[in-house]
């Protein structure tokens, strides 16, 4: 490996940090108040991507209509790069993101189950 060369364990530069999925969102976390765009990318840039992008135009849509039409979403996303939303798992995800965002809006309070509850109704509840 030459002088100019890095290893793959050597941190690209300085302020380098490795972040881990359980880390808080870097943006979140330092309190930046910017109004700049936010960029989201998974491996093919379709599907979680698609349904970040999804639940921000469905919350906005939520914000100024005070409803939301998923389908016309994903639909008008996937003319600009098809596949965005994957999957029935994500699509069903939207839904229930932009109902709970719904409910906090107006000011409900969400039932939150313990995280061992939680497991345990995944693993008795009925099979889908």
């Amino acid at each position: 490996m030459g002088e100019s060369e890095t290893s793959e364990l050597t941190p690209p530069g300085p302020g380098y940090r490795a972040y881990r999925a359980s880390d808080p969102a870097p943006i979140a976390a330092s309190g930046a108040t910017s109004v700049g765009p936010v960029v989201v990318h998974c491996s093919a840039g379709v599907g979680r991507t698609g349904c970040f992008i999804a639940l921000c135009i469905g919350c906005e849509q939520l914000r100024t209509e005070d409803k939301v039409d998923v389908l016309g979403i994903v639909s008008r996303l996937r003319l600009d790069r098809g596949g965005m939303v994957e999957n029935s798992e994500q699509y069903t995800f939207l839904h229930a993101a932009l109902c709970m965002y719904n409910a906090i809006r107006n000011g409900r309070e969400l039932p939150i189950l313990p995280a061992i509850t939680n497991l345990r109704n995944q693993f008795t509840g009925p099979l889908r």
